[in-house]
């Protein structure tokens, strides 16, 4: 399902739900040599798994999950699990490939997730940043738990990872002249560092958009994209511009004077953001990731969510 528009490609999954059934046990099928996956998945669904069963009152976020996934599937070799997702499933990594799992770990999907409302694959979009970034987690932000390398001793007291929480960046020592304003005049202020081809800014961008919010958006260069942001940049109505290089409407070349995106590169640099969108306060708490219009709304309003 690579090819073809968002559109024509919700179209196929919708003219094939005949075959769901048979094509995701395929799918399954395919991944048994990364440690029987499709093995584990069938009995589970027969109820005749064998392993130990995981309460779902006793999960309590990504750490909790890993250790119900590895109980499941202890052939296999789990990267990274987040639990922090927009369509409520946590996010399982093991090695190049992307699967899902409910926060017990009782159910496995295999395939792609859309959101419907931003006409994004949110699976494509991982795949590509994860093959294009190096072990950068954490796309869709929110609790990344890397999985340790031991497989020995109890579980439940390995190292199971770091879940980052309470960083800060003072919106002040941001690059001089390297933002763009669009949103609300009088709106509450919010900083946001994007790349123009990252699928969760557009969706982080399409939520601001519908908020009573002024944006300051700081461009930087992921995902090969700055050529997009010089071309956003010297526009004359940048605010536009944002909106059309999100949308993927063909901008004019750029032909300013753009050492402020320079400057937007390093200080992404100097802070280690390897991922985007990266969202500051202007109390400088800082928000990883895509998140809908309410969780955006309550953080804004100093709240802490996840």
């Amino acid at each position: 399902m690579s090819g073809g528009s968002f559109s024509q490609r919700v179209g196929a999954v919708r003219d094939r739900v005949g075959a769901v059934s048979m094509s995701t046990w395929m799918l399954m099928a395919s991944l048994a040599a990364m440690g029987g996956i499709a093995g584990v998945a069938a009995q589970e669904a027969k109820g005749q798994s064998g392993l130990p069963d995981v309460p779902s009152q006793t999960v309590r976020g990504a750490q909790a999950t890993l250790l119900a996934v590895q109980q499941r599937m202890p052939k296999t070799e789990i990267s990274s699990i987040d639990c922090v997702q927009p369509m409520g499933l946590c996010e399982v990594r093991a090695g190049d490939n992307i699967f899902y799992v409910d926060k017990a770990a009782k159910y496995l999907f295999i395939g792609h997730v859309y959101d419907l409302n931003a006409k994004i694959d949110l699976t494509e979009a991982r795949l590509r940043t994860v093959a294009g970034a190096g072990d950068s987690d954490g796309l869709a932000g929110g609790q990344v738990v890397r999985a340790s390398a031991p497989r020995g001793g109890n579980a439940a007291q390995q190292a199971i990872g770091r879940i980052d929480a309470g960083d800060k960046i003072d919106p002040r020592t941001l690059p001089a002249g390297g933002g763009i304003a669009w949103g609300r005049e009088g709106g509450t202020p919010v900083v946001i560092l994007t790349d123009f081809r990252c699928p969760y800014c557009r969706a982080v961008a399409h939520e601001l958009e519908q908020m009573n919010v002024k944006v300051t958006e700081y461009p930087i260069s992921i995902l090969g994209s700055r050529s997009v942001a010089n071309s956003v940049f010297c526009s004359r109505d940048r605010a536009k511009a944002v909106r059309d290089a999100y949308a993927g409407i063909p901008l004019g070349e750029g032909k300013c004077d753009t050492r402020a995106l320079d400057r937007n590169e390093e200080f992404a640099r100097q802070h280690g953001i390897q991922e985007t969108p990266v969202l500051i306060r202007s109390d400088g708490a800082v928000l990883k990731g895509y998140r809908a219009k309410a969780i955006l709304e309550a953080w804004l309003a100093g709240k802490a969510v996840q």
